[in-house]
C-alpha cells in the first residue's frame, strides 16, 4: 500500500538528514526538541552519551567534559554513584506503586528528615515531585493555616516556574508573557535580598521586610533561600538571617526555608539553614534528595500546620506523591551520605577550592570570588572599580569554557555570575583537578582579551 506524505515512513525521513549519527541527532534535535533555557544555552551541540563522577562525555567524542553545573545542584553525589545506583536497582526489585498507603521507607524517611532537621520540634513530611510543587503546597499549607493570603518572597529568589511558584520567583528569571495574568501574583509582596557587593545593605533589607510584615493586611508566609541558588550563590549575613527569623516569629508569619538548590548537603549540612543555628517553620528539599534517580521533593512542616489541612478533599495528593521508589532511594541516599561523613567533609573542600582559585584575584574581569560549603561562584563584571555586570563577557567566557570541555552557565538576575557547584562526594585531588581546568581556562580566555 502506498503511504500518503501525511504519514512519512522512518525510512523516508532518516534518508533526508546527513549521514553522520550526530548530524542526523542535531537536525531531529532542531525539528523535534523543544526549545528551553537549559537547550539554548550553549550555541554548540553536544548529546551527552556517558557520565562518571564529574566527568560526562559527549556522542562520538573521546575528550570528557568537567562538568561543574552537576544537574543545578540536582547530582549532589556525581554521575552514576556507586553506592545509589545500588539502591536504585534494589529499589526497583521491592517497590510497588500502590495507593492509599505509605510505604516503609516513606515512613522512615519522614522520621529521619524531622529528626534531622530538630528534636525538639515534631514536623510531618509530604512527598510531592519536584521543586516547583514543593514549592506550590507550602503556598497552600501558609494559607490554610493562617486564614490570610499574601506571600513574601525576595528579589533575586528562584522558587520555580509553574503557575504557583511563578508567581513568587522573581521576574527576571521567567517571562512573564507566557503566564498571562497570574492571579498569585497580586498577593506577593517583594523585599530586597542583601548583597553589600551590589550596594544592597542587611538594614535596609531587614527594615523593608519589618515594614511588610508589620502591616495591616500581614502576609500568611515568608518564602527564603538561605543561599539564593539561580542568582549565583549569593550569602546573607549572619545578623540578616538571624533578623528574618526573629521577625517571622514577632509577626505570626511562617518561615518557608526553601533549600531546593542549596540543601542535601551543598553547603555542608543536610539543612543549608542550620549553618545560622535557625529552625524554621516549614522546609522544602528536592533535586538531590533521591540521588537525582528520581524528581522527588519533600515539604516538610510543623506537625500543627499540616494537622490543619483537611483529610479529605485536599491538595495534598497526586498519582505519584510518598512515591515508594523515590522515599526508598532517598532514605538509602541519605544514610549513604551519612555513614561515609559526606557532608562533614564539605565545608573543608569547599575551602580548600576556594584557596585554589584565589588567582581569580589578578584577573581584572573577574570579582567577588565566594562560596560557602561547595557552593562556589564569581562575577565577571565590566571591570573591579564599577562593578558592572558583563552579560555579553560571561556569555562569550562560557561559550570558550564549553570547547575546552569545561560545563558551566551564566547566572544571576544580569546572568552574570558563574557557579561552581561540583559534586559533593569529590576527593582534594580531584578539588586541584577543578582548580586547574578553570585556571587554564581562564587564563586562555584572558589572554584573547588583552
Amino acid at each position: 500500500m502506498q503511504v500518503s506524505n501525511k504519514y512519512q515512513t522512518r525510512e523516508h525521513e532518516d534518508s533526508i538528514f546527513p549521514y553522520s549519527a550526530n548530524e542526523r541527532l542535531y537536525e531531529l534535535n532542531k525539528r523535534y526538541s523543544c526549545a528551553c533555557d537549559e537547550s539554548k544555552m550553549y550555541d554548540r551541540f553536544m548529546v551527552p552519551d556517558k557520565a562518571k563522577g564529574m566527568w560526562v562525555w559527549g556522542k562520538n567524542v573521546d575528550e570528557p567534559y568537567l562538568d561543574l553545573i552537576m544537574g543545578y545542584s540536582s547530582i549532589n553525589f556525581g554521575h552514576k554513584c556507586p553506592a545509589i545506583e545500588k539502591n536504585v536497582k534494589e529499589a526497583l526489585e521491592s517497590i510497588i506503586q500502590i495507593h492509599s498507603f505509605h510505604s516503609q521507607s516513606q515512613i522512615e524517611l519522614s522520621y529521619y528528615l524531622s529528626r534531622k532537621l530538630s528534636r525538639d520540634i515534631n514536623y510531618k513530611v509530604y512527598f510531592d515531585i519536584g521543586g516547583s510543587n514543593a514549592v506550590c503546597d507550602a503556598i497552600r499549607l501558609c494559607r490554610q493555616f493562617t486564614g490570610r493570603q499574601k506571600i513574601v518572597a525576595f528579589d533575586g529568589a528562584y522558587h520555580g516556574s509553574n503557575y504557583g511558584s511563578g508567581a513568587i520567583t522573581d521576574y527576571n528569571f521567567l517571562n512573564q508573557d507566557q503566564y498571562g495574568y497570574n492571579l498569585l501574583s497580586k498577593d506577593v509582596i517583594r523585599i530586597p535580598f542583601p548583597n553589600p557587593y551590589m550596594g544592597i545593605e542587611t538594614n535596609y533589607c531587614i527594615d523593608k521586610l519589618d515594614e511588610a510584615l508589620k502591616g495591616t493586611d500581614k502576609p500568611a508566609g515568608l518564602f527564603i533561600e538561605p543561599v539564593q541558588g539561580a542568582n549565583g550563590f549569593i550569602i546573607p549575613n549572619n545578623d540578616f538571617l538571624q533578623a528574618v527569623r526573629e521577625l517571622t516569629l514577632k509577626y505570626n508569619v511562617i518561615m518557608v526555608d526553601d533549600e531546593i538548590q542549596v540543601g542535601v548537603g551543598r553547603t555542608g549540612s543536610l539543612y543549608s539553614i542550620h549553618n545560622w543555628n535557625i529552625i524554621p517553620d516549614i522546609v522544602l528539599l528536592s533535586k538531590s534528595l533521591s540521588g537525582s534517580y528520581y524528581p522527588l521533593s519533600a515539604v516538610i512542616a510543623r506537625a500543627e500546620i499540616f494537622n490543619a489541612t483537611l483529610p479529605q478533599k485536599t491538595a495534598f495528593q497526586g498519582t505519584f506523591n510518598n512515591s515508594p521508589f523515590g522515599t526508598y532511594i532517598a532514605l538509602k541516599t541519605l544514610e549513604y551520605a551519612e555513614k561515609y561523613q559526606i557532608f562533614d567533609n564539605v565545608g573543608s573542600l569547599g575551602k580548600l577550592l576556594l584557596k585554589q582559585l584565589s588567582f581569580m584575584d589578578e584577573i581584572p574581569w573577574i570579582d567577588n570570588l565566594r562560596g560557602i560549603g561547595l557552593a562556589l561562584a564569581f562575577d565577571i563584571v565590566m571591570n573591579k572599580t564599577n562593578k558592572q555586570p558583563d552579560r555579553v563577557l560571561a556569555k562569550e567566557f562560557v561559550e570558550y569554557a564549553f570547547e575546552n570541555h569545561v560545563l558551566i552557565y551564566p547566572s544571576g538576575v544580569n546572568k552574570n555570575i558563574i557557579k561552581i557547584a561540583p559534586p559533593l562526594n569529590i576527593s582534594e585531588e580531584e578539588a586541584e583537578k577543578i582548580a586547574n581546568h578553570l585556571k587554564k581556562c581562564i587564563y586562555e580566555f584572558n589572554n584573547r582579551l588583552k
